[in-house]
């Protein structure tokens, strides 16, 4: 007997480029994202190497209005991506979002679908 093929893969497919179409959506349209989108069908990787820096998570969450705009500091690359992190997990917590760590942006997962909308 053969057996069926396994529904996750393709999932998880459609729930990064639903997610990926979301960022597109919020922040392609007006003025200019801080670094280039992702393409609707980015990979794992490429989808967190894209997120890492925590820039156009911050964008996003200013886009919605729950992130003020951050004045432009005099600091290093470095510490900007720690602030970008940091200001987003902070804001997640804020509004009530399950969390995350940091250090999960540098791991590939598929996180699970929201019950609830934004």
């Amino acid at each position: 007997m053969s057996s069926a093929p396994d529904p996750a893969p393709a999932a998880a497919d459609r729930r990064r480029e639903e997610a990926v179409a979301w960022l597109q959506a919020l922040l392609g349209g007006r003025g200019s994202p801080p670094r280039p989108l992702p393409p609707l069908h980015a990979s794992d990787d490429d989808l967190r190497a894209t997120l890492a820096d925590g820039a156009l998570l911050c964008a996003a969450l200013r886009r919605l209005g729950w992130l003020p705009a951050s004045g432009e500091g005099g600091g290093s690359a470095a510490a900007a991506v720690e602030d970008d992190v940091g200001r987003f997990l902070a804001a997640v917590e804020w509004i009530g979002l399950p969390g995350f760590a940091a250090s999960d942006l540098g791991t590939v997962r598929v996180l699970p679908r929201p019950n609830h909308s934004i």
